[in-house]
């Protein structure tokens, strides 16, 4: 047994290990269970990140709702709160804020090694913005995506992007800047008049 534990303080498995599994937390779904740079994406921050972020998810959404309030692109529409409405909150946490935050900050987001982060983190920023006006050139935004190439709607896109690449970096996490898309998202359309 002493052995054993030597090994492990080590970081080596014990001989007698060798070849064995653990079942201990077998059933649990973790980030250190997805591969490589995808696992640390989703690996939930500590207590110490989510407080450090805290600032700035409020700060970016204050900004972020007083440019949308000044420039005309929100207004008091509170939708009534329906199983359909529901549906909806539920549906925006995958499309569009899970699915862009992989993007632009999963993969376009620089790793803690790489060199140039800050013009790498902005350039990811820029490339997010951009993305809202290719959807209408292209025709694949939604019926209403001529907003997307509004001033308004740009520049606070752009608040957005800042906001959601400073929360990735301060936490390490996809999470802060997924639940911060979500709650953007859900508020427009939900209680300010968003389109749908």
């Amino acid at each position: 047994m002493r052995q054993g534990r030597a090994e492990r303080a080590c970081g080596r498995r014990p001989a007698h290990a060798a070849g064995r599994r653990s079942d201990r937390g077998r059933d649990r779904l973790s980030a250190k269970h997805l591969p490589g740079r995808i696992g640390r994406w989703f690996a939930w921050p500590s207590r110490t990140h989510w407080l450090k972020s805290l600032p700035v998810f409020l700060g970016g959404g204050g900004l972020l709702a007083a440019a949308a309030w000044t420039t005309g692109l929100t207004q008091w529409d509170p939708q009534p709160l329906t199983l359909a409405t529901l549906g909806i909150i539920a549906l925006l946490f995958f499309v569009p804020s899970l699915l862009e935050e992989m993007l632009f900050r999963g993969a376009l987001h620089p790793a803690p090694d790489a060199p140039h982060r800050p013009l790498r983190i902005l350039v990811a920023a820029a490339l997010f913005v951009l993305w809202h006006p290719l959807q209408v050139w292209s025709g694949i935004g939604p019926d209403w995506s001529a907003l997307f190439v509004t001033p308004a709607f740009l520049a606070c896109a752009t608040i957005a992007a800042l906001t959601l690449g400073l929360l990735r970096e301060i936490s390490g996490s996809l999470w802060p800047p997924v639940l911060f898309h979500w709650a953007m998202v859900a508020a427009w359309k939900l209680l300010l008049g968003g389109p749908f």
